[in-house]
């Protein structure tokens, strides 16, 4: 199992560890059907069109048409926590979570099927695997189908890269159908978590654990490691063409102007860890959220934040910007509507 900080643990924790043991393989389980799913823990939140989707705990996936006021429940097979969701188009998209879990959606995120899990992961890795050395995928096989997948990378209705705990990266060019290991791509024995995957201008950028960042000209086909400078942990990558910030554990913010060549820290006016961050509609700069239940605004152009008033305050792991503006958070009280976004 992976060692979290409590960041992580509101985001991604192992719905194994953090709850009651469960009669049956949550990979094999619906998500509970509830009238509190929009007010459970929520880890994700994306728009697609004029919908927002957003999923947490237990397989719990919402969806709202009416910019967040009511929500629907999906239907979801599985009952493990749900890290990232992210489409391709406004019908077609996938969602990942512990336990190797690779969902994928056709209508907007109503229903789900799933197309992976950990026991399929353990099958993939059964043999030589092209960038894994051989002690540690026999490591990967014999602790099971325990590994978190934290977030996706969605090019388009066939091809998506999902990564996550001790460097895992699968990939498919058929729509899902098959998920395969791409340890290779990396080009190193990286076995840090990968806790974020983005695309920004032309390049894929990916970043985790202890300094671990690496981009891609090639749309993941190919990474290079790029030296941000330190052992900083990544939750969330934003940006605008060359202009890339690195968001994480403590406040920790980074950020490089010219496509990742060079680096320079920013000072956030937190101690908490930056969760996630989206760029704002009029391309001005980035609302960044923390698990203190802040949230921030950093300029495209300058390094002067300032924070925006929220209510209610409680640790928010998710973010998303409306097309008017307005701000829809989630997080430990599930979701909640911010002031807008100027």
């Amino acid at each position: 199992m992976i060692r979290l900080s409590a960041a992580i643990l509101l985001c991604m924790a192992s719905a194994i560890a953090c709850a009651a043991p469960l009669q049956g393989d949550p990979l094999n389980m619906p998500a509970p059907s509830t009238a509190l799913a929009a007010r459970s823990v929520l880890t994700t939140i994306t728009r697609t069109g004029a919908r927002l989707v957003a999923g947490g705990e237990r397989g719990l996936i919402v969806h709202s048409a009416d910019r967040g006021k009511t929500w629907q429940q999906a239907s979801v097979p599985v009952r493990v926590t749900i890290t990232s969701i992210r489409f391709a188009d406004e019908k077609t998209g996938w969602a990942v979570g512990n336990g190797g879990a690779i969902l994928r959606t056709n209508d907007g995120g109503a229903t789900w099927e799933k197309q992976f899990d950990g026991n399929a992961l353990v099958e993939a890795l059964d043999g030589d695997v092209q960038g894994l050395r051989a002690d540690r995928r026999q490591r990967l096989v014999s602790e099971g189908a325990d590994k978190p997948f934290l977030d996706i990378y969605v090019k388009d209705a066939d091809n998506a890269i999902a990564v996550g705990a001790y460097g895992l990266i699968f990939a498919t060019s058929d729509g899902g159908r098959h998920w395969l290991p791409a340890f290779g791509r990396i080009g190193t024995a990286e076995e840090r978590h990968f806790y974020a995957i983005r695309k920004i201008g032309s390049r894929l950028y990916l970043a985790g654990e202890q300094g671990a960042v690496y981009r891609s000209a090639d749309d993941g086909s190919t990474f290079q490691p790029v030296d941000v400078g330190g052992k900083a942990t990544y939750f969330s990558i934003v940006g605008a063409q060359d202009d890339i910030v690195l968001l994480g554990l403590r406040g920790t913010a980074y950020r490089s102007t010219n496509g990742g060549a060079t680096w320079n820290k920013v000072a956030l006016p937190t101690r908490s860890s930056v969760t996630d961050a989206r760029a704002s509609n009029d391309g001005s700069g980035y609302l960044l959220v923390d698990d203190g239940g802040s949230m921030w605004q950093l300029p495209r152009h300058g390094d002067t934040v300032k924070r925006i008033p929220a209510s209610p305050v409680f640790p928010f792991s998710g973010v998303e910007i409306l097309p008017d503006n307005a701000i829809v958070i989630v997080g430990a009280l599930g979701f909640g509507r911010a002031a807008v976004a100027n």
